[in-house]
């Protein structure tokens, strides 16, 4: 009977463990969904579920934090975006994104050495330079901003954050037609791009 029972119990632990496998990757497939469709308060709850019960999955953690930060939570999405890097600690994004949340929630320091991180695994990569554009520009360090937005964006022309970043700095310099033409650019590129048309807009109203 013993043998029998123990036969039993393991069975019912295969079939819970596959149950809750299952589950997690409803609820993963289902927030990731929510997420790319911009229904990022739906996401939320769903991909904060899926990390409750997969503790070694990195999509669920990177995605749950990249929810948090879309809905400007920064500070809770720290926590998830650390775990993505301690389960792929060369995930570029998830470096950035982590970096992205310390800078928006006060903490400089932490936000540059994420970047820099990214930087020494990548020195081509435009979103380290982004990054530490706004880092820089955040600080006031004009000059040293507009050196790593430019960066970005030779090494990356169809990436668009860099030039929006480094045009936000030159309108708010006062310098518009050299914003305009970093806007169009964009716009050159991705002509759906709706901030770009915004932020001519807004350099025509100045």
């Amino acid at each position: 009977c013993s043998s029998a029972c123990a036969c039993i119990r393991r069975r019912a632990e295969v079939s819970r463990s596959q149950e809750i496998k299952a589950q997690v990757f409803r609820l993963q497939t289902e927030g990731i969904k929510a997420f790319k469709e911009g229904r990022v308060k739906e996401a939320i709850p769903l991909l904060a579920e899926a990390a409750g019960r997969a503790l070694n999955s990195f999509r669920v953690y990177y995605y749950y934090g990249l929810a948090l930060k879309a809905d400007r939570q920064y500070q809770k999405a720290v926590a998830p975006l650390q775990v993505s890097l301690e389960l792929d600690p060369l995930d570029l994004a998830a470096r950035i994104a982590l970096g992205d949340c310390y800078l928006q929630r006060g903490d400089p320091a932490e936000a540059l050495a994420e970047y820099h991180r990214a930087l020494a695994q990548a020195p081509d990569y435009a979103a380290a330079h982004d990054g530490l554009g706004r880092a820089a520009s955040a600080a006031g360090e004009d000059d040293r901003a507009i050196e790593h937005f430019r960066k970005a964006i030779e090494l990356n022309p169809g990436f668009p954050d860099a030039s929006l970043n480094l045009g936000d700095l030159f309108l708010r310099d006062g310098r518009n037609e050299e914003a305009i033409d970093l806007f169009t650019q964009v716009l050159r590129i991705r002509p759906d791009f709706a901030a770009a048309y915004n932020r001519i807009g807004a350099a025509y109203a100045h």
